[in-house]
């Protein structure tokens, strides 16, 4: 199957899952052990369970993990028949020819080909991302504790330090286009912060957005923005498949959830070289290492530099730190975001067209790009706000550039 017959087939395949999205909640009262679990993160303000079979569940709480206890001395130690029950009872989807009968069964044939991931909503308790996996300690996953509604920009970037970004969105005629790429360690927020975007764009723009998951995470509400949401190996075989198929619709804009492949990064640039708004994410750790490694994703190196500068329109490099804090005149505890921004106008597309990086790095860090950010430059604004002192500074800065956060 090829050329306009496999796009045809590929499209009604999209066409009967990814519209606006509708994902069932379920009773917290048919978990079984599961229920306490998701009640007591909820609780604690946990962002994320650990479960191992035949161990003491953790809880990822303040970046460490804490045994969870329903009773004084009392542990959740879950089996694997009640992992595997827990697992099949929250997923949205099924493998190809299960059956409730093996459901078990089923899953445990497919962890053996690695891992899988998927996402659900408990009514009243949150959405949750689920990492299926086993080891040498036995079946088990990690689940992320994800908010339950979207975040606005002023709540994640309370200190302004996004205001580049946002000036990105609070457009008056013309909506953004071109690449914009978001960096960050694992729980670093980048998958936050990108649905705070689609949200607050979702009010401004005139059109359809395609987003490209796996799994589907936040579900988004159809504003002035349609979107269509298509999870991977539901909706769409892949990244690839779903990049040329959302080329071929009418479309305003592309979300990409992460890449991690050079074609996937290339199919990034193919799509924002078109004209289109393109957002996705990807696992580094700032903003200049993040060009740098695509620079080195072309065959042709000047071409590809060309289009490079084409279409990169900015970088968004991320970390957190938890600190209490005011805002406002309201004490508040909870994480901060910390963001590095690139941007890349005329004389830094120049730059990248040459080549010339070390140049686009001397601009970025002398605060000769307007609007840009540095790491740096934001744990100064939460020195003068009072959030953090010189000696935590300095401490953080040398975390970042350890990479330690």
């Amino acid at each position: 199957m090829e050329g306009k017959e496999a796009s045809t087939e590929l499209n009604m395949a999209a066409e009967k899952g990814g519209a606006n999205v509708n994902v069932a909640e379920l009773s917290i009262e048919n978990l079984g052990w599961f229920r306490d679990v998701l009640v007591y993160a909820k609780e604690r303000s946990a962002t994320d369970i650990i479960v191992v079979e035949k161990r003491p569940v953790r809880l990822g709480i303040l970046k460490k993990c804490e045994v969870m206890e329903v009773g004084h001395g009392v542990l959740v130690k879950p089996g694997r028949a009640e992992i595997l029950a827990a697992i099949a009872e929250t997923r949205q989807r099924k493998f190809d020819g299960e059956t409730d009968i093996d459901a078990g069964t089923a899953i445990i044939k497919h962890i053996r080909k690695g891992y899988f991931e998927y996402a659900f909503s408990v009514k009243d308790i949150g959405r949750f991302r689920v990492s299926v996996s086993s080891s040498q300690e036995g079946l088990g996953f990690a689940a992320r504790v994800l908010p339950y509604t979207i975040p606005g920009l002023e709540e994640l970037d309370p200190f302004n330090m996004l205001a580049g970004i946002r000036g990105l969105f609070d457009f008056s005629y013309s909506y953004p286009r071109g690449l914009i790429l978001h960096t960050g360690v694992v729980g670093s927020g980048k998958t936050t912060l990108i649905a705070s975007e689609l949200d607050h764009l979702a009010e401004r723009m005139n059109g359809a957005v395609y987003t490209l998951e796996d799994p589907i995470e936040y579900v988004y509400q159809n504003k002035r923005t349609v979107f269509r949401q298509y999870e991977i190996g539901t909706h769409i075989p892949g990244i690839l498949e779903g990049v040329r198929m959302a080329l071929r619709n009418n479309l305003a804009g592309l979300v990409v959830g992460e890449v991690r492949t050079r074609e996937e990064i290339t199919a990034l640039f193919t799509a924002a070289e078109k004209g289109f708004l393109v957002i996705s994410s990807i696992h580094t750790p700032d903003a200049m290492t993040t060009l740098r490694l695509l620079d080195g994703y072309g065959d042709d190196r000047d071409a590809w530099r060309k289009k490079m500068a084409q279409c990169l329109t900015a970088i968004v490099s991320q970390k957190l730190i938890h600190k209490e804090y005011t805002v406002n005149g309201s004490k508040k505890t909870g994480y901060i975001l910390v963001p590095e921004v690139l941007f890349f106008p005329a004389t830094i597309k120049a730059g990248v067209e040459r080549g010339a990086y070390n140049e686009v790095e001397s601009a970025f860090r002398g605060n000769a790009i307007k609007n840009a950010v540095t790491f740096e430059m934001s744990l100064s604004v939460l020195e003068q706000k009072g959030v953090i002192d010189s000696y935590l500074k300095m401490e953080l800065l040398d975390r970042v550039d350890q990479g330690k956060i």
